[in-house]
């Protein structure tokens, strides 16, 4: 019994050391030179992350931010304002913050305007040995485990993103996307989700693609793989909540229980939301969304 205790004590010292290791590497934050503020916006964007961590990192690239009690944060890029919204980890609480975010405008529920566009931003795991970790990816498209219909992303926005990315140096490619809502850990389950044709997963982009069309609003989708095809991953479904939110004290359980598996996962997602903030600041800068007509696109046929 001691022995077992000791075993238990010590798995919680490593866990314990692995996540300060990486909590100093987080606080280490790459610097980006973003382009000054002036005279007005020519564009309000909408973006869309999952969970709070990330939309902290995101909202380092804003100035002149504010908040309120509809959106996470707000403010600007270079010419570009941004209101920067956080739904939740999985397609419940992402279809929920999508409807209430783009079907009122200047409401109670959303005090911001009608955007000119939507972005989609967060990680994604790969279902392909074609795309590696740290991969950025522009959906053509989005499936759903649980819906028939496929989404279709404007092409020529993204291709426009993707070249300029390309231009400083980023490895971009376009991939159809499938959001599940269940964390894929194994290769045996992406392999599964590969099935259906889909080279990418995460577990939010159909809901809010699908509000985004319902809503007429041209809808970007950039991720960053944190995960390869061959990379075993901690069951982090047993973490999340009904409302999408993390439970802290599950999420320490699964530390102590795999404290390496646990601690590489979170430094491997830490890297990929890294990469995309980087990504973001030239994305949010261009100023395609005011001087390019953009297309909505419509729902192909049910698969």
């Amino acid at each position: 019994m001691m022995d077992f205790i000791r075993s238990k004590k010590s798995l919680f010292l490593i866990f314990c050391c692995l996540v300060a290791l990486l909590y100093f590497t987080l606080s280490m934050e790459k610097r980006i030179q973003l382009p000054p503020v002036e005279g007005n916006p020519m564009s309000l964007i909408y973006v869309f992350a999952a969970s709070p961590s990330d939309g902290k990192r995101l909202a380092s690239l804003l100035s002149q931010s504010e908040t309120s009690p509809s959106v996470f944060c707000r403010g600007r890029v270079g010419v570009t304002e941004v209101a920067l919204f956080v739904t939740g980890i999985g397609p419940k609480a992402a279809s929920l913050k999508a409807a209430s975010s783009l079907q009122s405008f200047g409401t109670q529920e959303n005090s911001v305007c009608r955007p000119d566009a939507v972005i989609v931003a967060g990680t994604c795991g790969s279902l392909s040995r074609t795309i590696n970790e740290g991969d950025v990816v522009f959906y053509s498209g989005c499936l759903s485990t649980s819906k028939r219909v496929r989404l279709n992303c404007p092409a020529s926005i993204a291709k426009h993103l993707k070249n300029r990315l390309s231009a400083h140096g980023f490895l971009c490619r376009s991939a159809l996307g499938i959001s599940s809502p269940r964390v894929a850990i194994s290769k045996a389950e992406k392999l599964e989700l590969a099935k259906s044709g889909a080279e990418v997963v995460d577990m939010e982009s159909y809901e809010i693609v699908a509000a985004a069309n319902q809503a007429g609003l041209p809808v970007v989708v950039i991720r960053v793989v944190s995960d390869s095809l061959d990379r075993q991953i901690p069951d982090f479904n047993f973490i999340l909540r009904e409302n999408g939110e993390i439970d802290p004290i599950n999420l320490l359980k699964l530390g102590i229980r795999s404290p390496i598996l646990t601690t590489t996962t979170l430094a491997a997602i830490h890297r990929a939301v890294g990469k995309l903030r980087s990504a973001l600041a030239i994305v949010l800068s261009d100023e395609i969304f005011s001087k390019v007509p953009v297309e909505v696109t419509s729902p192909s046929s049910p698969l």
